[in-house]
């Protein structure tokens, strides 16, 4: 059926030859920037304020259970993605932050 192929007689698309290019945080404006950055540092705050709420219960129940459950191997594999994600969002904020006191500050 589909190739991902983009035209007849053109070869496949592949992470090199896609149509659009992925632009650096340094091309973008500083409105982009401004956005993209506030809604990561939301993004993050969120996420460790519910981590934390959530942190002592897990605590709590890990202790008091047994030895080895796959419910709580699936809880500790989620909890630890979501923490990974938060400091990625922080992460993306700021290098925002970064650039734009460097653009408007320095």
């Amino acid at each position: 059926m589909s190739d991902l192929s983009s035209g007849p007689g053109q070869e496949p698309r592949t992470a090199t030859n896609r149509p659009f290019k992925a632009r650096a945080f340094k091309e973008m404006k500083s409105w982009q920037l401004t956005i993209l950055g506030c809604l990561s540092v939301f993004e993050s705050s969120l996420m460790a304020y519910l981590l934390g709420r959530v942190w002592p219960m897990y605590i709590e129940a890990i202790n008091s259970s047994e030895v080895f459950s796959w419910l709580g191997l699936a809880v500790s594999l989620h909890l630890a993605v979501l923490g990974v994600v938060a400091i990625i969002f922080a992460a993306v904020g700021k290098r925002c932050g970064e650039l734009l006191y460097q653009r408007h500050l320095d």
